[in-house]
């Protein structure tokens, strides 16, 4: 996938759908630990990202899902909440799930509102994305959505969290073995031993 992210960056043409090549690149570099290589990419490409108020595109909006989800595994908080309010927008667009059909969009508002510390919010946002996955249902948002909303749990540390994200992480690595999907069982289940640590 790495390097197809690359290709797609580089020869990204203008119109619409800009966005989904360097956005899955930024991703691709955060998950693979190269976060001085993504910042790199999104100081690059940030006038890219969608812009409040306006028209923008699906490539746009795609881009600054993906960049939200990258900069919290890399570590970068601060810039992940201050997307939020943009995440806010294109939920009042009437849109509930990005384009390249990756994650519910009420899951990304959560995982920026939690960037921020905002717990009340992202975890309404959470209990939304867990109740619309189970509605369509979109199975692996069904695993996802239980994943981050239990790194959540664990960063905010309150009583209780710790158990629930257990049992969340749980459920989410029975999804994630019965689609195979072994990257991510391995995540959660190192998730799991951080909240029963």
């Amino acid at each position: 996938m790495y390097g197809h992210a690359r290709d797609a960056a580089e020869h990204e043409p203008v119109h619409p759908h800009t966005g989904d090549g360097w956005g899955t690149l930024f991703l691709a570099e955060c998950h693979l630990g190269h976060g001085q290589a993504a910042i790199q990419l999104l100081n690059d490409r940030e006038a890219d990202l969608p812009r409040s108020g306006e028209l923008n595109g699906t490539g746009a909006w795609d881009a600054l899902f993906m960049t939200v989800e990258g900069l919290v595994v890399i570590g970068e908080r601060q810039l992940a909440a201050e997307l939020y309010p943009l995440t806010l927008e294109a939920i009042a667009t009437g849109a509930f799930v990005t384009y390249l059909v990756s994650h519910l969009l009420e899951t990304v508002a959560a995982i920026a509102a939690a960037a921020g510390r905002q717990w009340a919010a992202a975890e309404t946002h959470y209990q939304t994305a867990l109740r619309q996955a189970d509605e369509i249902p979109f199975v692996s948002e069904q695993a996802e959505a239980r994943y981050w909303y239990a790194r959540m749990l664990v960063d905010r540390d309150s009583p209780g969290d710790r158990v629930r994200a257990g049992e969340l992480l749980n459920s989410a690595i029975k999804v994630y073995k019965k689609i195979g999907m072994p990257w991510h069982v391995e995540r959660a289940e190192r998730l799991v031993a951080e909240a029963s640590g």
